[in-house]
């Protein structure tokens, strides 16, 4: 029953990150400088030639702030100057895509058919030609190819606060790998727009955040742990640990948590209240 239950948790996560309207996200942040798709963007859809390929679940992201785009391609990070206007775009040299780039990169392996995805979405991405905002959704064409996007949601921080949120299990979405053998009852909560505490196996955490767009990067982060912790713990604290250090929060209906990054998730459920 658990295991169907976090298996039907998992569907809805995917469905909401990947699938459904994000009606409630702009993708335009006014006040900020405006290019032809400014945002935070995943893709859902792609088209190259006259054949689709599958893209879900690879994680692959675009964010553009009119000056760079940058994101992860499905194997490894990307960043590029952007050149031109919002009608005429076009990007320019390489970036370093940033110190934070690719802290799991020994825990996603990269096979023959991401690679060849990764290939065909940065082809299609640096060929393109026009871009097309609507509302949460982002549409760009090379000739005949295409990347179909949604916006990802905004950081829901009054549905954090004030609740303790419990491990259920935690997998890759591409590889299709879960467990809900989760050792323990690792949990989390968040004290305020800048602060959160956690348990894991054995021991527990504590660190401060910020939020830039829908992301929320660690700005320090505190392992401690306790007398007599058994083995066992150390592997899935060592990738709680990991793993929380740069994140996207997706809150699903009123009990459920959904941390991603990539393609990993941790999915929590809420505590009643005390």
């Amino acid at each position: 029953m658990v295991r169907r239950a976090v298996r039907r948790l998992r569907v809805t996560a995917l469905a909401l990150v990947c699938a459904l309207t994000l009606a409630a996200c702009a993708p335009l942040f006014p006040g900020e400088a405006e290019g032809p798709f400014d945002g935070d963007w995943l893709l859902v859809q792609a088209g190259w030639g006259e054949a689709q390929f599958t893209v879900a679940g690879a994680g692959i992201t675009l964010v553009s702030d009119g000056e760079s785009a940058s994101g992860f391609s499905g194997c490894r990070q990307y960043a590029y100057a952007m050149t031109g206007e919002a009608e005429d775009f076009g990007f320019g040299d390489p970036l370093e895509p940033g110190p934070t780039a690719d802290p799991y990169e020994d825990m996603l392996p990269c096979n023959g058919s991401l690679e060849r995805i990764e290939s065909r979405y940065l082809s299609v991405l640096l060929a393109a030609e026009r871009a097309e905002v609507r509302g949460d959704e982002l549409l760009l064409t090379a000739g005949n190819s295409y990347l179909f996007f949604k916006a990802f949601p905004p950081f829901p921080g009054p549905q954090l606060m004030g609740k303790q949120w419990v491990l259920n299990g935690y997998g890759d979405t591409w590889q299709d790998r879960w467990t809900t053998d989760v050792i323990g009852s690792p949990t989390l909560r968040f004290l305020s727009r800048d602060r959160f505490v956690g348990t894991l196996g054995c021991g527990g955490i504590a660190g401060t955040y910020r939020i830039l767009g829908t992301e929320v990067f660690v700005t320090s982060l505190h392992r401690y742990g306790a007398d007599g912790c058994l083995s066992a713990f150390s592997e899935q604290d060592q990738l709680l640990a990991q793993f929380l250090d740069g994140f996207r929060v997706i809150v699903v209906g009123d009990e459920h948590l959904v941390l991603a990054h990539r393609r990993l998730q941790l999915m929590y459920r809420a505590l009643p209240a005390e």
